[in-house]
C-alpha cells in the first residue's frame, strides 16, 4: 500500500473533521435531502467554485459515516496510479464505509469509469463539480441515467440574509455578490474575487484543456466581465483577445462557459430555429464577478441590478434558453426576460434600477406593452429596488415590485 497516499488521506479526513466543526448556513436545497441520500443513484452536485457544493453535501450527510477525497489537491491526484488501490487506501484510513464523497472530480483522469465502478460495487456516491459539461460529454454516456443531479449558486438573496442575520444592506449585496465564503467570513472583495477567477483560469481551463496561451482566455474574461449585459459581438471580442480563428474563439468561449463564470443568454422566439440563430447576451454568475480588475464603479447601479435578477432567476430555476430568453419587440424595444412556460410566454419582465423618472417608467411600459401584444402575455413585471404599485394602461395591468419583495418569493414551484 502506497504510504504517501494514505498520509493524503489522512490529511484530508482530518481537514474534513475540523471543517465539519464550522457553523453552515443551510441551503434552500436541503428541502431535498431526503430524496437525495436514497441509495442506488449517483448524486452529482455541480456549480462554480466556491459557491458552497462541498458545504451543501457536508449539511446533507451531517450524521453519517462517509470516506473523502478532494481531486483539487494535485498531490492527491499525482499519487493515484491505480484506482482499485485508491479504494482500498481510503478504507484503510475510515475503515468498511459505504458513503463517498468525492470533491472537483473532473480533476481525476477517467473518473467517469472509476464512479461507475463504484456505484455498482453498491458504494453510495455523492460527487462535486466545477464544470457544466460534466454530464453532457463525460458521464452521461457510461452512466446511462443512474445518477441525480443538483445545480449550487452563490447565496439567493433570502440565503444571504439568513447569512448575515438580516442585518446587511442592499447595496453591499449589489456590488458583493454572494459567494458564501466572502459573506461569512467578510472578506475583502477584490482580492479574493482576482484568486477565484485565477484559480477557474489556470485549474479548470489551462490545465484542464492544454491551453498554450492562457493570456488569451484571461483577456477573453476581462472583455466579456466588461460586456455583462450588452449583446456578445464576437468581431469584437476577436480584436481584444487578439484571436483570428472563429473556431477557436467559440471553444475558448465554451471551455469559460463550462465554468459558471458566464451566460450567454438568446432572444426569444417561438421558432426554435430563430432563437439558435439569435444574438446572445452576456451575464455573470455573481455580482462580485463584475469588481474584476475594477472593471465597474458605482455609476453602473443599473447594469448590476439587471445582472441580479438574472442570477436569481436562475436560482429560482428557470434555465437559460430553456425557460428564461430575453426578447426584442418589431419596433426594436428590449424585453429584458421572457419567462417561457412549456407551450407558451408565461411572463414578461423588465429590471429598472431608478424609475423615479416619468420618461424611464413610460419607455418601460411601452415596452412591455408591445411585446405583451406580440408575444400574447399579459402577465407584466417591473422589478424595482424600492417601488411597489399596480398601473392600468388600457386593457393592461402591469406590477412594480421592489427587487426585496420580489425575491421574497423565492420557491421553485411557485409562478413569479
Amino acid at each position: 500500500m502506497d504510504q504517501d497516499l494514505i498520509n493524503i488521506i489522512k490529511r484530508q479526513k482530518i481537514q474534513k473533521e475540523s471543517f465539519l466543526k464550522s457553523k453552515f448556513i443551510s441551503r434552500d436545497q436541503l428541502k431535498e435531502k431526503e430524496e437525495l441520500l436514497k441509495l442506488g443513484l449517483i448524486k452529482i452536485i455541480i456549480g462554480p467554485r466556491r459557491a458552497g457544493k462541498s458545504v451543501f453535501l457536508l449539511l446533507l450527510l451531517q450524521g453519517i459515516d462517509f470516506m473523502y477525497a478532494n481531486f483539487d489537491d494535485d498531490d492527491l491526484v499525482k499519487n493515484i496510479d491505480n484506482k482499485n488501490d485508491f479504494t482500498d487506501a481510503l478504507e484503510q484510513v475510515y475503515g468498511k464505509v459505504n458513503t463517498i464523497l468525492f470533491d472537483e472530480i473532473q480533476n481525476l483522469p477517467n473518473w467517469d469509469l472509476y464512479l461507475n465502478k463504484l456505484q455498482r460495487e453498491g458504494y453510495n456516491v455523492f460527487i462535486t463539480g466545477s464544470n457544466s459539461n460534466l454530464l453532457s460529454t463525460e458521464f452521461a454516456s457510461s452512466l446511462t441515467g443512474r445518477y441525480r443531479t443538483l445545480e449550487i449558486l452563490p447565496f439567493s438573496f433570502l440565503e444571504y440574509m439568513k447569512a448575515i442575520n438580516g442585518t446587511g444592506n442592499f447595496d453591499y449585496f449589489l456590488k458583493h455578490g454572494s459567494f458564501p465564503e466572502l459573506i461569512i467570513k467578510n472578506l475583502d472583495l477584490m482580492p479574493y474575487i482576482d484568486d477565484l477567477i485565477s484559480a477557474i483560469l489556470y485549474k479548470d481551463v489551462t490545465r484542464r484543456f492544454l491551453i498554450k496561451d492562457p493570456e488569451k482566455i484571461n483577456l477573453m474574461i476581462i472583455y466579456l466581465i466588461s460586456n455583462c449585459c450588452n449583446i456578445l459581438n464576437y468581431v469584437n471580442l476577436g480584436k481584444a483577445c487578439d484571436m483570428s480563428s472563429f473556431r477557436t474563439m467559440k471553444r475558448y468561449l465554451g471551455y469559460i462557459q463550462n465554468c459558471y463564470l458566464f451566460y450567454f443568454l438568446s432572444g426569444f422566439s417561438f421558432k426554435t430555429s430563430n432563437y439558435l440563430k439569435s444574438s446572445k447576451k452576456i451575464y455573470v454568475v455573481d455580482n462580485g464577478i463584475l469588481s474584476y480588475k475594477n472593471l465597474f464603479n458605482s455609476s453602473n447601479n443599473g447594469l448590476f441590478f439587471e445582472n441580479l435578477v438574472f442570477t436569481e432567476l436562475i436560482k429560482r430555476g428557470y434555465n437559460p434558453n430553456s425557460y428564461l430568453f430575453y426578447y426584442k419587440t418589431k419596433n426594436n424595444y428590449e424585453i429584458d426576460f421572457v419567462i417561457k412556460d412549456i407551450y407558451k410566454v408565461g411572463q414578461l419582465i423588465q429590471v429598472c434600477f431608478d424609475i423615479s423618472s416619468k420618461k424611464t417608467e413610460e419607455r418601460e411600459i411601452k415596452a412591455l406593452i408591445q411585446a405583451s401584444d406580440e408575444l400574447k402575455c399579459d402577465n407584466l413585471l417591473i422589478i424595482t429596488v424600492d417601488t411597489d404599485k399596480i398601473e392600468k394602461v388600457g386593457d393592461k395591468t402591469i406590477k412594480f415590485i421592489s427587487f426585496t419583495e420580489w425575491a421574497k418569493s423565492f420557491d421553485k414551484n411557485t409562478k413569479l
